[in-house]
């Protein structure tokens, strides 16, 4: 393809590959404007449902002229081929640009850039265009932290049936940012969309994907229908805590309970403290108002003497009561010094020791090197939530790389002078410890490695209870 000619546009270079066809970057013959060409891939030209979405492409594209949509400038169907000629844009893949980062996007800044990203495709819902395929790889961001969308390869034009390739019950997207409702194959309008644009939102600000840990697809259709994400703030900290509560939003299950347009979720990108948090103030502040009477006065016209008896009774009782507090106190040594700890909070028996939390953890990553080993009939259910491949060596990281798999754990260590007690909670003994990780990430071509910090719980039979991440740093990515 490298120097033919069409119309005035000589292709350059390869740019980008893809399913359905590969990008050159074209210039223009005369005036030197460079384009994105996009060719449909010649083993897919005979098929007549690849060559219909290729079309419905350019015909989508033709529908849309916004400065955060890449434009189409012509749509040539050849002997040779099928062709779209776009604007060319100078920018990175969401997906590389988060494969860049050491530490993750500043919040503020992942604000401006995805409320961008939502005013393209407030535009494009506003046309009645769905997109049906949002996901990182699908947005662009120049060095001026503009955004581009592209790939409307399966967009539906809604009430046009000549944009609709796909019927009921077939399922269309990429399975980590379906909604619930294209897991199910059902019918869809914008508000799809908007559940994948909160999904983007989520990974662009933790920088991994909500269903990384998952290996199967069954595994994430589940967990899309039937589960909430994992909350932000409990891997990225409380300063997430409003942007989370805006993804919450975004990727309700059902489509009434989200945000019906995008103008809705950038309005509460801008909004630091949300309406349900205010609403639930002003009730708690209703409730505390109508609990506490308002003593009627007496009026000015009326006044009536009182007696003060009643005043020297009261300072009475509360002289007798602080001295019989005072005996008590001093008579009871244990309670004053034992019971109390110097937050207030009354102290229990730790069950178990820093030495068993230790032995027992480092003994668990170090098992599951062990593929016979089963940490969920050894430990408990929620402990696969994080490990999910065994650790292995570098020749069966390439044979499973070779497979398609996508989260490989290579390393995972305690620093055992981490280890710390947290707390009690229904007679179950809370620690936190951090762990040095390292794994191999097949969409990044990367192996990851960060340090994370875990709460792991044990009960009164020091079988472990409760597993989660609290929070990730030193977070980078280094090409394997």
């Amino acid at each position: 393809m490298i120097g033919k000619q069409l119309l005035n546009y000589e292709i350059k270079s390869l740019i980008g590959e893809g399913g359905m066809g590969n990008v050159y970057l074209g210039e223009h013959v005369s005036i030197g404007r460079k384009v994105a060409i996009k060719v449909l891939l010649p083993e897919l030209a005979s098929n007549d449902e690849i060559r219909n979405r290729f079309k419905n492409e350019a015909s989508v594209m033709a529908h849309l002229q916004h400065p955060g949509i890449v434009a189409l400038h012509d749509y040539l169907d050849q002997d040779d081929g099928l062709y779209l000629i776009m604007e060319y844009v100078e920018g990175i893949e969401f997906t590389d640009l988060l494969k860049s980062l050491t530490e993750p996007l500043p919040i503020d800044r992942a604000k401006e850039i995805m409320k961008k990203v939502l005013s393209a495709f407030a535009y494009a819902h506003k046309n009645k265009i769905v997109h049906r395929d949002v996901k990182p790889s699908n947005i662009l961001l120049t060095k001026d932290d503009e955004v581009k969308v592209l790939d409307f390869g399966i967009a539906k034009l809604i009430g046009n049936s000549q944009f609709n390739l796909t019927k009921t019950g077939t399922q269309v997207g990429t399975v980590y940012y379906m909604s619930p409702e294209q897991v199910k194959a059902q019918e869809l309008d914008h508000r799809s969309d908007i559940y994948s644009l909160g999904v983007t939102f989520y990974e662009l600000l933790a920088g991994f994907c909500p269903y990384k840990s998952m290996t199967s697809e069954y595994e994430i259709y589940d967990k899309i229908v039937r589960e909430p994400l994992l909350p932000l703030t409990d891997t990225m900290g409380d300063a997430y805590a409003q942007v989370w509560e805006v993804i919450q939003k975004a990727t309700e299950k059902d489509v009434e309970d989200r945000f019906q347009n995008c103008d809705e979720f950038i309005a509460a990108l801008d909004t630091e403290v949300s309406k349900a948090k205010i609403e639930k103030t002003v009730v708690q502040a209703e409730e505390q108002v109508k609990a506490s009477p308002i003593p009627m006065q007496t009026p000015a016209s009326q006044p009536k003497k009182k007696s003060m008896a009643w005043l020297y009774i009261v300072l009475s009782l509360v002289v007798i009561v602080s001295i019989v507090a005072v005996v008590q106190l001093i008579g009871n040594d244990e309670v004053r010094d034992d019971s109390v700890n110097n937050t207030g909070t009354i102290e229990r028996d730790q069950p178990i020791s820093e030495d068993l939390v230790k032995s027992t953890m480092n003994s668990y990553y170090r098992d599951i090197n062990n593929d016979n080993f089963n940490a969920n009939d050894y430990y408990a259910p929620r402990v696969k939530q994080f490990i999910t491949k065994s650790n292995i060596t570098t020749t069966e990281i390439m044979n499973l790389r070779i497979a398609n798999s996508e989260y490989l754990n290579t390393q995972a260590s305690i620093n055992n002078s981490s280890i710390q007690f947290s707390h009690m909670e229904n007679n179950d003994s809370y620690w936190t410890y951090w762990i040095d990780f390292q794994c191999y990430r097949k969409k990044k071509h990367a192996i990851q490695t960060c340090q994370t910090q875990i709460e792991v719980g044990f009960n009164e039979d020091k079988l472990i209870v409760s597993y989660r991440e609290l929070q990730v740093k030193n977070l980078k990515f280094e090409s394997y």
